[in-house]
C-alpha cells in the first residue's frame, strides 16, 4: 500500500486517469447521476491503493466537462497497516472517530448544489443527510456549505443518526465536518477556512482532542460506546485506531464463519475484522482466500455487464429489457441503463453470499479471549 506524502493536483478526468495509469482492476470509472463520472474502489485488495493518484479513489467526482467537483478524503488506512509506529512529532490534531458515513458536498458550474455518499447522489444515507440539511433551523450552515463549494472546495462530512447506526449508538441527527479540501490541489485547509469566519462550518467542526498518540493507544482497552480515533499527520495523511469494544461488535467475535468473511468483504468492512482476527492470534488463511475468490468473481460479473451494456446501449429501453431478461445479471444490467451505475455488491449480498457456509474458520489462539 502507497504511504500518502502530500496532495495531488488533478486538473481534469483526462489527467486523472493518465495519473492513475495502469488503472488498479478494483477502481472503477461509474456514470452517475447527472451526468458525472464517479471514480472508486469497488473493494481492496493489497494492491488497489499502489500510487499517489489511487488513494484519491474514494469516491471523487468530476462533470459532464471532466471538471472536478467533489473530492473527498483520500484513502488512509487502520494504524499498523501503513504506519507500523506514530511519533507524536509528526502529529498535527487528534480527533474521535465518528461511527457513520462519510458525506460531501458537491457543486456544479449552474451552482446547483448536491450532497454525495461515497458512490451515489441518490444512495439512502445521502438522501437521509439531504434532508437533514434542507431543514429550516439548518438553512444557515447549509448557505456556508454552498457558499464554499461553489468556490471550488469540497466539505466532507460524517452523518450520524439513530436510524443510520453502525455500531455506536447516536441519539440525535447530525452533520459533522471532518475536513474541507480544495479540489484542485488536494489540500486541507479546514483551518484557514474558519479562521475567515464560517461560524456554521466552525460549530459543526469535529473538535480534536487534547491527547497524546499514546495516551490515545493507552485509552483503547477501557474505550466503550466509542469507535477509536483518527491521528492526522503533519503531512495530512491520516491513520485510523480502533477500540476493543468496538472492533468485537462490527462483526468479529473469537470464532468466524465463512459467510461472515464474504459478508465483511461485501460491507466494505473486511480490514476491520482482519484486524481484530489479527489480533487474537487467528489463522488468516481461508480469509485472504475468500477476499481473492471475491474479488475475482466480481470484477467478472462487472467486466461481463460493462461489455453487454456497451454492446447493446443503443437499444431503446423496452427491447433492451427484453434482450437481457433471462439474464443472471438482468437486474445490474437494468440499473446500468436507467442509471449509469449499478451496486454489484449489493447485489452480490442478495443472490450469492449464501455460497459461502456456516463453518467456522478462524478461532483465536489465546487462552484468555475466552
Amino acid at each position: 500500500m502507497y504511504q500518502y506524502d502530500e496532495s495531488v493536483e488533478i486538473t481534469s478526468l483526462q489527467q486523472f486517469e493518465c495519473l492513475l495509469d495502469p488503472i488498479p482492476e478494483p477502481i472503477k470509472f461509474m456514470k452517475g447521476q447527472y451526468d458525472t463520472t464517479i471514480v472508486s474502489y469497488l473493494f481492496q485488495t493489497d494492491d488497489t491503493f499502489n500510487t499517489a493518484a489511487s488513494l484519491e479513489c474514494r469516491g471523487i467526482v468530476f462533470d459532464k466537462n471532466g471538471k472536478l467537483i467533489g473530492r473527498p478524503l483520500h484513502k488512509f488506512f487502520n494504524y499498523g497497516q501503513v504506519y507500523k509506529t506514530v511519533d507524536q512529532s509528526q502529529v498535527k490534531a487528534i480527533y474521535p472517530k465518528l461511527d457513520g458515513s462519510m458525506i460531501h458536498t458537491v457543486a456544479f458550474d449552474d451552482e446547483t448544489f448536491m450532497l454525495k455518499s461515497k458512490k451515489s447522489f441518490s444512495s439512502d444515507v445521502a438522501i437521509s443527510a439531504t434532508k437533514f440539511l434542507d431543514r429550516p433551523e439548518n438553512s444557515k450552515f447549509k448557505a456556508e456549505l454552498v457558499k464554499l463549494a461553489t468556490q471550488g472546495l469540497t466539505v466532507i462530512m460524517e452523518y450520524t443518526a439513530p436510524d443510520n447506526q453502525i455500531v455506536v449508538k447516536y441519539n440525535d441527527e447530525k452533520l459533522t465536518v471532518l475536513h474541507i479540501r480544495d479540489n484542485l490541489t488536494g489540500e486541507y485547509i479546514t483551518d484557514m477556512v474558519v479562521s475567515q469566519g464560517y461560524f456554521e462550518i466552525r460549530k459543526n467542526l469535529v473538535k480534536p482532542l487534547d491527547i497524546t498518540v499514546d495516551q490515545a493507544i493507552a485509552n483503547l482497552d477501557t474505550m466503550t460506546n466509542e469507535e477509536g480515533y483518527i491521528i492526522q499527520l503533519d503531512n495530512d495523511d491520516m491513520v485510523k485506531i480502533k477500540c476493543p469494544w468496538y472492533l468485537k461488535l462490527h462483526r468479529t467475535v473469537t470464532f468466524i464463519r465463512e459467510r461472515d468473511i464474504a459478508e465483511a468483504f461485501l460491507d466494505e468492512s473486511l480490514d476491520d475484522v482482519k484486524e481484530a482476527l489479527f489480533n487474537i492470534n487467528a489463522n488468516m488463511d481461508r480469509v485472504l482466500e475468500i477476499e481473492q475468490e471475491l474479488s475475482d468473481d466480481i470484477l467478472k460479473i462487472v467486466s461481463e455487464v460493462d461489455m453487454l451494456y456497451t454492446d447493446k446501449s443503443q437499444l431503446s429501453r423496452k427491447d433492451y429489457a427484453i434482450k437481457f431478461k433471462e439474464h443472471a445479471y438482468f437486474p445490474l444490467l437494468m440499473q446500468k441503463y436507467v442509471n449509469g451505475e449499478y451496486d454489484v455488491l449489493k447485489w452480490y449480498k442478495l443472490n450469492r453470499l449464501n455460497n459461502y457456509t456456516l463453518r467456522q474458520i478462524c478461532q483465536s489462539n489465546n487462552e484468555d479471549d475466552n
